[in-house]
């Protein structure tokens, strides 16, 4: 397995067939994707994306940060989660976050994702809250050192 930076349409696929199955491609692009400050990584298996995340600069409103971003689309190809692809791609975007001086790492998660970050060592930030056609969400976070 390698990890890498991808171009952001790299990423639109396995995140639409993760994350939103229901809906059109169209709908896994993010308004943030093309952002000079984001970036995008995938992790390759014999040349074949099976997974994508993607950090942009974005702060939080309930959280005071110098410099914090987002986390968005993170999905795993279901026939490779388990196997600690998510956490590497996850510990090498914290990595260049700490690079970028970011003290801040935020992002909505799924319920079903939640024992995924709390071992990584994320928190948990409110009540839950709905995302219309998605589901069920919460805030996690976790401030510097991001690691």
């Amino acid at each position: 397995m390698r990890i890498e930076l991808i171009a952001p349409e790299h990423a639109y696929p396995l995140r639409q067939s993760v994350l939103r199955p229901h809906m059109p491609l169209a709908d896994s692009q993010f308004k943030m994707d093309r952002h000079p400050e984001s970036f995008h990584l995938g992790a390759f298996v014999e040349d074949r994306i099976v997974c994508v995340a993607t950090f942009q600069r974005d702060d939080h409103p309930d959280f005071p940060a110098q410099k914090a971003y987002r986390l968005r689309g993170m999905a795993t190809d279901p026939a490779h989660q388990g196997k600690g692809i998510g956490a590497a791609v996850l510990r090498h975007g914290q990595a260049l976050l700490t690079e970028k001086n970011s003290d801040f790492l935020w992002f909505n998660a799924r319920p079903n994702a939640f024992g995924f970050y709390e071992k990584l060592g994320f928190l948990h930030s409110g009540e839950f809250f709905e995302i219309e056609s998605i589901g069920p969400h919460k805030v996690m976070y976790k401030k510097a050192p991001l690691r």
